[in-house]
């Protein structure tokens, strides 16, 4: 009898320990293979997607490959930006020229300081041929407000 009251509680204790184990690794697997871009933000009828700040580091951490393009000056930019970002100086003689550059296939999550430049930028990136735009709305003011990581230099 002793060693089948061992044997139970060895079973009890496996059960305990495996399965809610198992149950959360599913439950977080299944989070992010459900996860969208469609489940974020604000569609505009020019087809751009609308994210706040903290919307936007959810995109850029679901879609590996998204390309975040920062508008603001040269100076701006080396003071802090995201991580990974580009700099295209919205003022810059050449911001046509480079958004035209741009791979059309890819993802961009654009933004300034505020949404404004950035907001002009999105027609002429639409103009060269750019379908996948997502817009941060508020900018990189909104971004350090929300306490989100930034990196400095270039």
């Amino acid at each position: 009898m002793n060693k089948y009251l061992l044997l139970f509680f060895a079973f009890l204790a496996f059960v305990v320990l495996t399965i809610p184990v198992t149950k959360f690794s599913k439950a977080d697997t299944s989070q992010q293979d459900d996860w969208s871009l469609e489940a974020v933000g604000t569609l505009h009828k020019n087809g751009v997607r609308h994210v706040d700040a903290r919307e936007a580091l959810t995109v850029i951490q679901n879609i590996p490959d998204i390309v975040v393009i920062d508008v603001r000056t040269h100076g701006e930019f080396a003071e802090s930006h995201i991580d990974g970002a580009i700099n295209i100086d919205y003022y810059g003689s050449d911001f046509q020229n480079n958004v035209r550059k741009l791979d059309p296939t890819k993802v961009y999550l654009v933004h300034c300081k505020t949404g404004v430049r950035s907001g002009r930028s999105v027609p002429i990136m639409l103009k060269a041929g750019i379908a996948n735009i997502v817009h941060m709305d508020g900018g990189f003011d909104a971004w350090k407000s929300a306490g989100l990581p930034r990196v400095s230099g270039n």
